[in-house]
């Protein structure tokens, strides 16, 4: 179900974008979130990790993390 709503808002993004050369970001966010939990599952169905995934798609931040030389030093 949530794959076949995030195909529907991906067709409609693209045509959003065609028309008027901006994105919605409501139309962004339930996109990225579908890909995230797509991430997350890949890796349990092709046997990559032993690590279960939940039923819910669980917060992922993968561009998020700040990294040791990203903080601020004097």
């Amino acid at each position: 179900m949530y794959r076949i709503f995030t195909g529907i808002c991906l067709v409609l993004q693209w045509f959003i974008i065609l028309i008027s050369g901006r994105r919605i970001e409501g139309l962004n966010r339930i996109i990225k979130g579908y890909l995230e939990y797509y991430t997350h599952v890949i890796g349990y169905l092709f046997l990559t990790t032993d690590i279960r995934p939940s039923i819910k798609p669980p917060s992922i931040a993968i561009f998020e993390k700040k990294l040791y030389y990203d903080r601020d030093t004097v």
